[in-house]
This record gives structure tokens, sequence and C-alpha cells, in this order.
């Protein structure tokens, strides 16, 4: 298993309010005793300090390190916030512009973020060499300005994949497959057998991105190398891509068949877990944030995993450093800032609480669920991919997960979601 998270380590080098006070741990580590170690400059004496974080939804395990800290610092107030990436990305240009963003705040290596820190939003972060200096090597590079500036300190990284029950596999002979006329082979075998091949979570938005993303890491980034050079200015249109077609075409093409759920519209991704562990779906989409649902819904769940695999076989694989930590420029407390942020990145904080996450530090011991580590397996060789939406202009990716589900509504067809995603791209353009 840990050969299994070395071999991502190096593939990836190929690319509501709550107080501290009212505490209740939600990490991953039970009743693990809180590690006593800060990286980073001490919170000065008793001043009282006020902070506020924002945390991305899937995260939510880092409110254990800052409770810790909280309780080893009782001169510091920390407010945490919770929200999805893209609220995120829509409030936090105002928040900046407004000196009303939080001190710690989610970064993401995209064009919007570099430029807030060239605007003297961000703080540049290239003086916590302690934590840096963990990283894995080339983890930081897509989070360098071009003064060599550091804007933010990623992380965690992720993959998308489907997860698979093993019992109902194996009850109608089924392997995890590698191809997708494999994939809809399974499918056909399971509807036939009165089993929803896949339950999906379409009420919540982001759940578009699974299969969109999954397919599009073969069909348009490994096909296309110089697509997404042109695509955020308009240049290169998603509308004239044969392998945006292509993957939207598939997605269209299972929901008709019904391989996916009825009424998927109208489920959220927590109840999609919950319907995948109650053995209503064969399969499900998701990322590798799902290991924390679907284990904390039954720990002794048998369940597979595999890449959702392109037409004739996946040429590439759809990864993500899903982002980094910034500081805020116009925080009243930067060191303190940086104090918080460094403890909930240290060794003993990220082996507490995000044990089960693969991480982007060189020293911690991640520890993976067979089914990661089977998906990781089957992908092993393959050239990694960005998450579409690292090539988008402002918006578009929101657009692309509204106009999807009007496709899976039946109210769209995929030419009509590129020709949207398009519009969006010339509205962000003006």
């Amino acid at each position: 298993m840990k050969k299994a998270v070395a071999w991502l380590l190096g593939f990836m080098m190929v690319l509501s309010l709550t107080a501290c006070g009212a505490k209740e741990t939600k990490g991953e580590a039970g009743g693990q005793s809180a590690p006593d170690v800060t990286d980073g400059k001490e919170a000065s004496g008793n001043e009282e300090i006020s902070l506020s974080i924002i945390l991305i939804t899937g995260n939510e395990f880092f409110q254990g390190a800052i409770d810790d800290y909280c309780d080893q610092h009782p001169n510091v107030k920390v407010d945490v916030q919770i929200m999805d990436t893209e609220s995120y990305k829509t409030i936090i240009k105002t928040k900046l512009a407004s000196n009303d963003a939080p001190d710690i705040l989610p970064v993401f290596s995209a064009a919007d973020y570099f430029s807030y820190y060239e605007n003297g939003y961000l703080e540049d972060l290239r003086d916590m060499t302690e934590i840096l200096d963990r990283l894995n090597e080339g983890a930081i590079s897509s989070f360098v300005a071009d003064d060599g500036g550091i804007i933010g300190i990623p992380y965690l990284q992720q993959f998308l994949l489907a997860y698979y029950n093993k019992d109902m596999f194996a009850q109608y002979n089924l392997t995890a497959p590698a191809t997708w006329e494999e994939l809809i082979n399974c499918c056909e075998v399971l509807k036939a057998a009165g089993i929803t091949p896949v339950v999906q979570g379409h009420k919540d938005t982001w759940v578009t991105q699974m299969l969109t993303y999954s397919l599009n890491a073969s069909a348009v980034q490994a096909a296309d190398p110089s697509f997404y050079e042109g695509t955020a200015d308009g240049i290169n249109k998603f509308s004239d891509n044969a392998g945006w077609l292509d993957t939207l075409t598939k997605y269209d093409d299972m929901i008709k068949k019904g391989y996916m759920n009825e009424g998927s519209l109208g489920m959220t991704s927590e109840q999609m877990y919950e319907a995948f562990i109650n053995k209503e779906a064969a399969m499900t989409f998701t990322g590798t944030w799902g290991d924390a649902s679907i284990f904390a819904l039954n720990p002794d769940f048998e369940v597979g995993g595999f890449p959702i695999p392109a037409e004739g076989g996946s040429t590439g694989f759809a990864v993500s450093i899903t982002g980094g930590w910034g500081v805020s420029a116009d925080s009243e407390n930067v060191e303190a800032a940086k104090d918080l942020l460094a403890y909930i990145l240290s060794k003993e904080a990220l082996e507490t609480y995000a044990s089960s996450q693969i991480t982007c530090f060189s020293d911690i011991e991640s520890g993976v669920s067979d089914a990661l580590a089977e998906t990781m397996d089957a992908a092993a060789g393959l050239p990694g991919y960005p998450f579409d939406d690292a090539n988008f202009a402002s918006g578009v990716q929101a657009v692309m997960f509204s106009s999807i589900q009007e496709m899976i509504g039946g109210d769209k067809t995929p030419v009509e979601v590129l020709n949207d995603m398009d519009m969006a791209t010339e509205k962000a353009n003006k």
C-alpha cells in the first residue's frame, strides 16, 4: 500500500461559522491524543488574537487540528467557515477586495489567485521554510509567482475514481473494467439483473465533474495537449473539441440508457454514498474524498476502486493537487495566521487528522484504503492530467456544472452544454 502511495507522489510530478471554544473534534483519529507541535512563530503572550479560516467541503478533518491549536493557545480564537469550492471561488474575490477575507484561505494554482497575489491580497509564504522543505519535490511549483513568491502551500493530492461493491461484482462474475466498453458491459449485466449500475448525487453540482473530468484526461488532454493553451482566453472553443463532445455524449447516453439512478438530480452526494453503502447501486463515481464518507457509514464495507476508463483504455488519469493554504496580506495577525497554518500542516497534526488522505508532504505516513490502492495500481504508468477546470476562465466551471445538470434532466444536449461553456468564457474575457 505504501508503494502505491509513493507511486502517486512521483506520478503527480508529471504534471457556517463555528468558534474554537465549542470543541467538537471531527478528525479521523478517534481517541488519539492531540499533537503537541508548532512549527511557525509562536502566537505571542496572553494577547487576545482572533483568526478566521475557510475550509473547503471535504476538508472538515482540519477542524480537529484547529481545536487542538486553540487548546494549546487559549488566547487565540479561530472562526471556521465551511463551504464548497464553487461558492468559495465566487465570493473570495469580493472579500479580498473589500478587506473582508479570512486570515487563512484556500488558494488554487489558477490565474485568478496569482492576480490576487500580484494585487497585494495574498501574503508571500516563502519564509515558511520548515513547512516548504517537507513538501514532495515539485509540489510547490504550481504555486510560485513570477517574482518567486509562494502564494499558497499545497497540502492534499486527489484523484477521480469509481468505487464498486465487491460482493455485487463477484456475484455476477464481473471484474473492475479497464476500458469504457468493459464498463458499459458491467452496466448492462447489472441492469439486466435489476441492479442500478451507478448511483450519483447530481443535486450537488460538483458531482457532474466526476465522469466528465475522468474521461477528458484521455479524450481531451492526452488526445490534444495543446487544446487548453488557448481555452481560457477563448481562442480554442469547447464546442469545436471532439473529445469534449465525446465525453458529454457518453455521459448523456449513460443517463438515457438507465445506467444511473433515476431522480439523481434530487439526490445529494451524501445520500449518494448512503445509497451505495445500502447496496442500492453497484458503483459510484467520485474522488478520493469518498473514502471518508463511505467508511464513516460502514467501516467494514467491501469496496474496490478503479480509474473510470476511456474508450479502448485510458491514456491519461485525472489527478489534482487540490489547492493550498494562503494567508491574507491584509490580516491584522499575519504571524499568528502563519503559526496556525504551520501547526495544521505539521507532521503530527496531519498524521493525526488526515491519516487517510494522500498529502503533498514527504514525511507523512499516509494510509490509503484498498479501493484507492487498487485504483492507483490500475493507473500506474498513465500520465497525470489536472482536473479540467484548472484551465477554465473564471466562472466557466459553475456554468458547466449547471448546464450538465440540465442535460441530465433532458433539457439540453451535449452540444448546448459546450456552447454554454464558450459563452461563459467569452463573458469572462470581456
